[in-house]
C-alpha cells in the first residue's frame, strides 16, 4: 500500500468531560479525543481514504492515547513527533444551567512547538491533499510558520490545499487571525470558512457576499458552512464546462431572453414565491415565454434546480443570521434576470443522452457531476411516480 493521500496538520487535544456527580457527590471525567484536524483525519479514514497526521505530541499518557486512537482508526502516524519535555494539550468540559464551558490547557504544548523544520516535505509531496485550519496556525508563531511552510511545499508539488477557518478568539485577535487565515486561504484550493467565523473575519453579513469574498481571494472552491442550513458552494469558472440540456429548456430560455425579454421580465416580475408555481414549473409549456418563466421558477425556488423535482425551498422563519433567506434570493433574482445568463457565458450546452455526453468529453482531467436518481423501490409513496421526467 502506498503512503497517505491526505495529510492533516494540527493540534490534538485530550478531552476530559465532567460527568454528573454520583451518589457520593464526586464527579468523574470521561476521556475523549479532540482537535479539529485530528477529527477530520479520522472521519476521512473511516470513509476509506489513506490518511496521515502531522503534529507533535508529548511523551506522556495523553500522547500515547492519541497514538492508540489513530492507529485503531487507520490514520498513519509515521510523521507524528514525540516531543520530550512538552505535554500533549488537554481541555476540560464542565456543565451547568447555562450549558457547557471549556477550559484549555495548551500553553507550551508539544503541538505549539511544531516548527517549519518539523514539516515532512517528502510526505507532503507524495500526498494528494494537505488539510489544515486556523487553529493549526493560531497556537504559536512557530506553528503558524510551519503551516505556511507546509502550504508552500504542497503548492510547489502540485498538491491540493484544504483550509478550514475554525476561528478561536481565545487564541488570537480577529485582525491577526484574518490576516493569517486569508493569506493561507489565498493559496488554498478548497476554502472552508464557516458563516459565524467569516462574519467576524470579514465584517460581511450576507452569506453570498462572504462566499464571493473568499472566492476572490483565490481558492477555486469555496464551501461556506451554514450550520443547520447546509453549505453554500461557490467555485471559479471551469476552463471548459458542459451542461447537458436534454429537454432544450436552457436553450429555449436564452432564445426568449434574446427575442422576447420584456414579455419574460413582466411574467417573472408578477410570479409569486409559491408552491403552486413551483409544482407547475416542471411541466413543459407549449408557449416559449411561459416555459422560460417556468424554467426560471424551477431554477430558483427548488433545491434540485430545473432538472428534478426534489422539493420547494420553504422559508419557515423570518430572517435568521444562520441561514440563507430564500425570499431575499428570489426577489434579487427577479430584479436581475439578465445576470442569470452570465452563468452560462463560458458553458457549452449539449443535448444528448448522458452516456454519450460522458464518452464525448471524458479525459483524465474531466470532473463529471452526476446526481443519480433514486431507484423506484427506495422512494416513498409521494415520490413513487413523480420527480423525474425520464426513468
Amino acid at each position: 500500500m502506498s503512503g497517505p493521500e491526505l495529510l492533516c496538520l494540527g493540534e490534538p487535544m485530550l478531552e476530559l468531560n465532567r460527568a454528573a456527580p454520583g451518589a457520593d457527590g464526586r464527579a468523574q471525567y470521561l476521556e475523549g479525543h479532540g482537535g479539529d484536524t485530528s477529527n477530520a483525519a479520522i472521519c476521512a479514514a473511516r470513509q476509506g481514504a489513506r490518511v496521515g497526521y502531522l503534529t507533535a505530541i508529548g511523551e506522556d499518557g495523553p500522547g500515547a492515547s492519541f497514538l492508540d486512537l489513530w492507529r485503531a482508526e487507520g490514520v498513519d502516524t509515521t510523521q507524528v513527533i514525540r516531543r520530550a519535555g512538552a505535554p500533549t494539550a488537554i481541555y476540560l468540559v464542565t456543565h451547568d444551567a447555562a450549558g457547557h464551558a471549556f477550559a484549555f490547557y495548551r500553553q507550551g504544548s508539544a503541538a505549539s512547538t511544531y516548527a517549519p523544520a518539523d514539516v515532512p516535505a517528502a510526505a507532503i509531496r507524495a500526498a494528494r491533499i494537505l488539510h489544515l485550519s486556523g487553529v493549526s496556525q493560531a497556537i504559536s508563531t512557530s506553528a503558524c510558520d510551519a503551516g505556511f511552510h507546509a502550504i508552500d511545499i504542497a503548492k510547489a508539488a502540485g498538491v491540493a490545499v484544504s483550509y478550514d477557518t475554525n476561528y478561536r478568539p481565545r487564541l488570537w485577535p480577529p485582525a491577526r487571525a484574518a490576516a493569517v487565515m486569508h493569506a493561507a486561504m489565498a493559496r488554498a484550493d478548497i476554502a472552508l470558512p464557516s458563516l459565524e467565523d467569516a462574519r467576524l473575519l470579514t465584517a460581511l453579513q450576507d452569506p453570498a457576499a462572504i462566499a464571493e469574498f473568499y472566492l476572490r481571494l483565490g481558492p477555486p472552491i469555496v464551501a461556506l458552512k451554514l450550520g443547520a442550513a447546509g453549505v453554500l458552494l461557490r467555485k471559479a469558472p471551469s476552463k471548459c464546462e458542459v451542461y447537458n440540456d436534454l429537454d432544450g429548456r436552457v436553450v429555449n430560455f436564452f432564445r426568449v431572453v434574446r427575442t422576447r425579454y420584456r414579455e419574460l421580465a413582466r411574467a417573472v416580475r408578477h410570479t409569486p414565491y409559491a408552491r403552486a408555481e413551483f409544482a407547475q414549473a416542471f411541466e413543459i409549456a407549449p408557449d416559449p415565454v411561459e416555459d422560460a418563466r417556468r424554467f426560471f421558477v424551477a431554477s430558483w425556488q427548488g433545491f434540485g434546480g430545473p432538472i428534478a423535482e426534489t422539493g420547494w425551498k420553504v422559508q419557515r422563519h423570518e430572517w435568521e443570521n444562520s441561514r440563507v433567506n430564500q425570499l431575499k434570493e428570489w426577489i434579487g433574482a427577479r430584479r436581475n434576470l439578465l445576470k442569470v445568463s452570465r452563468r452560462f457565458e463560458a458553458v457549452q450546452v449539449e443535448c444528448d443522452q448522458a452516456a454519450a455526453v460522458v464518452e464525448r468529453f471524458d479525459t483524465a482531467d474531466t470532473l463529471f457531476y452526476c446526481d443519480p436518481p433514486y431507484p423506484a423501490n427506495t422512494r416513498n409513496r409521494y415520490w413513487a411516480n413523480r420527480g423525474y421526467r425520464r426513468e
